[in-house]
């Protein structure tokens, strides 16, 4: 049998997944955030969307969304990445 958190440790775990999101938010790309969302949610368990979407202020169903995202990903169904539409992050200075 699994055991069951306590209210005290889900808020706990709740507040450290806020945490957690906003250390990364200026670092995430759209589909980066769902993808953590999500992840966040399968580790959390039951309520994980809840707690998940209120931790970080996104919708539940964003938060849904980058659940089912996660499990393509486990699954082998995802689609590749494309690099493609990334922005340049490096400059290069002229001397």
């Amino acid at each position: 049998m699994i055991p069951t958190k306590t209210m005290k440790e889900r808020k706990e775990a709740e507040v450290e997944i806020g945490i957690r999101y906003e250390s990364l938010q200026g670092t995430m790309t759209e589909r980066s955030r769902r993808l953590f969302a999500g992840c966040e949610a399968l580790a959390f368990g039951y309520g994980g969307i809840e707690a998940v979407s209120r931790a970080t202020g996104l919708s539940k169903s964003t938060v849904k969304r980058g659940l089912e995202e996660c499990r393509e990903i486990e699954s082998g169904q995802a689609p590749k990445l494309s690099l493609s539409n990334r922005a340049r992050v490096c400059t290069t200075h002229s001397r």
